[in-house]
């Protein structure tokens, strides 16, 4: 009896250690990541977790970002895409994903529904007037302005948000870091040094977005009967993490 008690204890301990170890994985909603993906992957890590050969790839540099594309041997959201390209920044030693565009042939309007439908099923249903970010104020005061966008008089563009803001993923420390680096790229530095701005912007803007784009255009001229185009961006988001990463590796 005390070895059948002693075997049940320790089956349970062990159930209760697997489960504190396990820790919940994020929805789709929440971080817009590409199925398979997460952003800040490497190369390496991106194409193994796609089961992609990079032998089979083409990829070209422009200035720090490295794009690497393929061909995917099935459907993504419910079609076949013509091409998928992967974006890297390229910040020292590091490379991580910024970006994903996703490129398909034709642009007929059962396509387009065909391709909302996809990533409504993954991603969530399309929100009216989703918030993309926020911006400046009239005449540059420092009265923010929210950059919306009206899903549903638009016939050719869609936007989907993350359910992810930048304050759900930085700590205070991270938040006062990225604070300061963002004046770096900005003429209007006084918008990022006001902690009320600071505070709306962090509160408000997604960490990912994604955008499907569809009309007539010839993509480059390679379709004549136009292209749908998924991109999947958390650009912003992963360079200003980069940046603090170089910025902590220097010597002070």
């Amino acid at each position: 009896m005390k070895r059948w008690f002693s075997l049940c204890l320790c089956v349970l301990l062990f159930s209760l250690m697997a489960c504190a170890c396990q820790v919940r994985q994020p929805s789709p909603e929440e971080t817009l990541n590409f199925p398979g993906l997460s952003w800040g992957m490497n190369p390496e890590e991106a194409f193994a977790a796609l089961d992609v050969d990079q032998e089979n790839t083409q990829e070209q540099t422009s200035g720090s970002t490295r794009s690497i594309q393929y061909t995917p041997d099935g459907p993504m959201f419910g079609l076949n895409p013509a091409f998928i390209q992967l974006d890297f920044e390229v910040s020292g030693s590091r490379q991580a994903l910024t970006d994903i565009l996703a490129v398909y042939e034709g642009a007929s309007p059962d396509r387009v529904e065909t391709l909302r439908s996809g990533l409504s099923d993954r991603y969530g249903p399309l929100k009216d007037y989703p918030i993309l970010g926020v911006g400046y104020g009239p005449s540059r005061s420092l009265d923010p302005t929210w950059k919306t966008f009206d899903n549903q008089d638009s016939l050719v563009h869609s936007y989907w948000t993350s359910t992810q803001v930048y304050s759900d993923l930085l700590t205070p420390e991270e938040s006062a870091a990225y604070q300061q680096l963002l004046p770096e790229d900005d003429r209007y530095p006084s918008y990022w040094d006001n902690p009320a701005y600071w505070e709306l912007y962090t509160e408000f803007t997604p960490v990912a977005t994604i955008e499907l784009n569809c009309n007539d255009n010839e993509y480059y001229g390679q379709y004549p009967d136009g292209a749908c185009l998924i991109h999947f961006s958390a650009r912003e988001f992963v360079s200003l993490g980069l940046k603090a990463e170089t910025l902590e590796a220097s010597p002070s």
